[in-house]
């Protein structure tokens, strides 16, 4: 009988660790709560769920049902009110926040931001501190991250072609 309670001890003990990092609840549902505080990518959500002593078979499970490319939009919104950086800028923050090239691009494109407007707001910061021809205010905008026709719509919002 001796031998049996250091067994029921490490069982208890176990199940006290499982129950202070979380897992006595659903991964599915520990997952969920995680994306409502927390807007992260795959790989995040994944070693936060392995942290907590999820198996690798429940994390596998759960991440296939989640639609990254929304969790990326959403990502996107919340970075943009504290950086309003160019597409290619945010494109490469959500990138190295462990997003794919294809999250990140369908967050770019779906979080809501009118990078055209965005570029004309950029265009005006510009001409505040430089005097530039409009090829060269268009060039400055696709340098910071614009695309070509965005930078040309900022552009023409001073110089009116």
């Amino acid at each position: 009988m001796a031998s049996k309670t250091p067994k029921i001890i490490a069982r208890m003990a176990l199940v006290a660790v499982m129950l202070l990092a979380g897992c006595s609840k659903d991964p599915t549902d520990r997952a969920m709560e995680i994306l409502s505080q927390r807007k992260v990518s795959s790989p995040v959500l994944q070693s936060i769920l392995e942290e907590e002593g999820y198996s690798r078979r429940k994390i596998s499970s759960v991440l296939s049902g989640v639609d990254f490319n929304e969790i990326a939009a959403e990502r996107a919104k919340l970075i943009f009110v504290n950086v309003a950086a160019s597409p290619v800028r945010l494109e490469e923050m959500l990138i190295s926040e462990g997003f794919t090239q294809e999250e990140a691009a369908y967050g770019i494109a779906h979080c809501g931001v009118d990078w055209a407007d965005l570029a004309g707001i950029e265009a005006a910061n510009l001409l505040l501190s430089q005097d530039l021809k409009f090829d060269e205010l268009v060039e400055e905008l696709v340098k910071k991250g614009f695309s070509e026709k965005d930078a040309e719509y900022g552009a023409n919002l001073y110089y009116g072609k």
